[in-house]
């Protein structure tokens, strides 16, 4: 029986002493005290020790005793949208009540797009004091990534519960489940196009199916209006009209009086017909694209060519080759990177990169992903030590903004972006100068990174504009040259070019004694038009570079200038071009390729066929590669190190036509013989079903693989097939924009397949998955409340468990002093 609870067994214990004494004192006869002390306090300590073991005593064993409670609040965007207008606080507020106050403590997960259930419950146990204690989940269980089961029942076996609320979703949603092409979409003939709707109840609903226009085919739009049963749904079938081969992106909106949640009214799919041969022309100048004309003029029969400036967003769904002609990995950016590379290796794309003083080296491939892609590297060797000053200006007028921020903000940002091309053993210096110039930070190691953007982000603006003592004090932080030093001296001065005391001879001479570059960035009308031919005598005469520029790309400016200043920029050479090997290009060597004036100094990789290098020149022998190619698993990838851009095409028609069997090859991708593939559904899932011709069945062992591809975001991860009779194979896929299935041993054959366009995984559907959460709480050894009194009586339960009865071991304690009293007796020593 559990009479007795105590906090701790030291209070037990002191009690014991304490009852034994009292029985000594009043209830032992006075002639066993006298006689024989030892055998009565024996005597009172075992009665002291039954007494206690009748009283059934409990002694606390674990850290918390009270039980406590984590409620674990799911906060992604479908809880809010399926309660309606019912807060969280209204529906949990009963159930914090019915608990004592400051045993429950509120921990809300998933605050993004994709729900994570099962981080959410590792993350509220780490709130939790000690165990045993609860985990109290209060979700609609739509998990979109994640194991939540396993989660639960990790927790369950370090002595953790893990219980559930069901919350009370009821929403009124209308929403786009599937929109997809009904049927192979071949060129020339209409294309079919389905969409399938769902609603929780039933809804009169509008649907909105759009096509924007295609090169010369026309924008489309239909509109139907369809009544929406919650238990069937509804299917609708718009037809297009007979379509070119090419890629063509449909949407599908639905509107309902009284939808609660917007974010599933809409779908998008991309349909390829037929097989789009499309180049993506992709230029990092703003200056006019001449190659553009070269491109088009010598691309496959039936490709059409599209431009766009490397600052867009670059979509390469749809393209046979994309060419990037003198384009940053910054200007790109590293997830547009990745994202190409993706397209490259599992998607089947061409790529051809041109280079320019923008590009490889000089444009940051070095860190970037396009380093592992290109069958060049522009990792030459060891980069030589940098010391760089930046001089900020920081007068008054950088105050003024730019479109909607403030230049000097522009210029913080700036300097902050120069952190990933920049190494721990580099230092950085700034001054920050108006009427006169302050030293923000004196040469410190990027290593210290953290202190100096500390000292970046407090840079003020005010007062006038002095740039001569500015760079005078960024040429004191250097210490006296050495002989045989190696380290790179620079400094890169922002200014909008007003100012006050600017000696140019003064300067340029300052750093040649110190063997100091100088780079000046001009920003702003004002520089344009007074102050840019000392800025740029400045730089010119020191060494370094002047750009003009707007404010929006100084990050670009920055990295451009950094690259120039390590020796990393274009090498300006005028070189003849000579011809290695002409395969798997051309069959044989053609006519001597065009002067090269300048070109990017790469290293050829292993592995990579080089066609074309740099002819010795006098001393010079070494032999840059000026064109190199190479496979990269499903696609091919070509690297012309030089800047392709800037000559003069239009004058050389023999050079022009080398690029039509290059194009040829970068866009050839094989097709499959024997075995086909087409996407199914199946239990509202999307399947990738791969067929085998008869004669091919048992020919290979390899897998097949299933990819998708998505145009912005992360690519989810390939899918390999299970073979599920003979000769078929499939697997379940996730949404994208289009799905492309290989077998890794069939020579690149690949087939691209139109993903079916879903609303986001976390608004699929809305309310809860009663099932889902059972699995949880069954791994996670609790149950589904329904009612607080339920949880009160949990918590009471794992209380009760937090106590240990000790009632036989006193027991054990009293026969053990019993025993001890008759062995002494008959020692005699009582």
């Amino acid at each position: 029986m559990d009479f007795v609870r105590l906090a701790s067994p030291w209070v037990l214990a002191g009690l014991l002493p304490v009852w034994a004494l009292i029985g000594y004192a009043f209830l032992a006869p006075g002639r066993h005290r006298e006689r024989r002390p030892s055998r009565a306090a024996l005597a009172c300590l075992t009665a002291a020790l039954l007494l206690a073991a009748l009283a059934g005593p409990s002694v606390r064993v674990s850290r918390e005793g009270v039980c406590p409670v984590v409620l674990a609040e799911d906060v992604s965007p479908s809880m809010p949208a399926a309660a309606g207008n019912r807060s969280p606080t209204e529906a949990l507020a009963p159930w914090t009540a019915a608990l004592p106050l400051g045993q429950v403590v509120l921990h809300p997960f998933a605050d993004s797009a994709a729900t994570d259930v099962g981080r959410g419950i590792d993350e509220a146990a780490r709130a939790l004091p000690g165990t045993p204690g609860i985990v109290l989940l209060y979700t609609d269980a739509r998990e979109t990534r994640g194991d939540a089961v396993a989660a639960a029942a990790r927790l369950a076996a370090a002595g953790v519960q893990v219980h559930a609320i069901v919350p009370d979703l009821r929403p009124r949603d209308v929403a786009v489940v599937l929109l997809e092409p009904a049927g192979e979409a071949i060129p020339g003939r209409p294309v079919p196009v389905l969409v399938q709707l769902a609603s929780t109840v039933p809804a009169e609903a509008q649907v909105v199916v759009a096509r924007p226009a295609v090169g010369k085919t026309p924008e489309q739009t239909w509109k139907r209006r369809v009544t929406v049963d919650p238990l069937a749904g509804a299917v609708l079938l718009f037809q297009d009209a007979a379509l070119p081969a090419g890629l063509y992106h449909y949407d599908a909106q639905v509107r309902a009086p009284g939808d609660v949640c917007p974010e599933n009214d809409r779908a998008t799919c991309t349909v390829h017909v037929g097989r789009p041969q499309e180049i993506l022309y992709v230029r990092g100048s703003d200056g006019p694209a001449a190659l553009a004309d070269v491109l088009a003029a010598n691309a496959p029969a039936g490709a059409s060519l599209r431009t766009v400036p490397a600052a867009s967003a670059i979509d390469g769904a749809g393209a046979s080759v994309v060419v990037l002609d003198n384009v940053s990995a910054w200007t790109l950016g590293r997830g547009a990177a990745r994202r190409l590379a993706r397209r490259v290796t599992d998607g089947g794309l061409g790529l051809l990169v041109l280079g320019g003083d923008a590009a490889f080296a000089a444009g940051g491939y070095a860190e970037s992903p396009l380093e592992d892609l290109l069958p060049v590297s522009s990792r030459t060797g060891e980069r030589p030590p940098l010391d760089m000053v930046l001089v900020v200006d920081a007068s008054g007028s950088m105050n003024e903004t730019y479109e909607t921020t403030r230049k000097l903000a522009l210029a913080k940002q700036a300097v902050l972006a120069l952190r990933p091309a920049l190494g721990d053993a580099d230092r950085i210096g700034i001054v920050a100068f108006a009427g006169e110039p302050r030293v923000v930070s004196p040469l410190t190691p990027v290593a210290r990174w953290d202190d100096l953007r500390a000292q970046v982000i407090g840079i003020q603006a005010g007062g006038g504009t002095r740039i001569t003592p500015a760079v005078e004090a960024a040429a004191g932080l250097f210490a006296p040259p050495k002989e045989g030093d190696k380290t790179v001296r620079h400094i890169m001065l922002l200014s909008d070019g007003r100012s006050e005391d600017f000696d140019v001879d003064h300067l340029v001479a300052l750093c040649r004694r110190g063997n100091i570059t100088v780079s000046t960035v001009a920003t702003g009308t004002d520089a344009y038009q007074v102050h840019i031919e000392r800025l740029d005598a400045l730089a010119y005469q020191s060494g370094g570079k002047c750009i003009v520029g707007g404010l929006g790309y100084l990050a670009e400016t920055f990295l451009y200038n950094l690259a120039h200043a390590r020796g990393e920029g274009i090498r300006e050479v005028m070189r003849d071009v000579q011809w290695v090997r002409p395969e798997p290009i051309w069959r044989a060597p053609g006519p001597d390729p065009v002067l090269v004036p300048s070109y990017n100094v790469t290293r050829p990789k292993e592995g990579a066929d080089v066609h074309w290098v740099t002819a010795p020149l006098g001393t010079e022998t070494d032999a840059s590669p000026l064109l190199a190619s190479w496979r990269r698993g499903l696609g091919k990838v070509a690297a012309m190190p030089w800047p392709v851009g800037r000559i003069q095409w239009s004058n050389s028609p023999r050079d022009q036509a080398q690029f039509a069997p290059l194009l040829a090859w970068l866009s050839a991708q094989p097709l499959p013989t024997d075995w086909s593939a087409r996407l199914v559904r199946r239990g509202g899932a999307c399947r990738v079903r791969v067929e085998e011709r008869s004669e091919a069945v048992g020919k290979s062992s390899a897998p097949f693989v299933a990819t998708p591809l998505a145009d912005s975001g992360e690519d989810a991860p390939p899918v390999v097939l299970e073979q599920t009779a003979p000769g078929i194979h499939e697997g379940e896929v996730a949404g994208g924009t289009a799905v492309v299935v290989h077998r890794p041993d069939d020579s690149g054959a690949a087939v691209t397949l139109s993903a079916p366009g879903r609303p986001p995984p976390e608004f699929e559907r809305l309310g809860v998955d009663r099932a889902k959460l059972e699995a949880i709480v069954n791994a996670g050894g609790g149950r589904i409340h329904a009612s607080p009194a339920s949880l009160v009586e949990a918590v009471e339960h794992i209380r009760a468990r937090g106590y240990k009865p000790v009632g036989i071991h006193l027991l054990w304690a009293a026969a053990a002093m019993v025993v001890l009293q008759v062995v002494l007796r008959l020692l005699g020593r009582l």
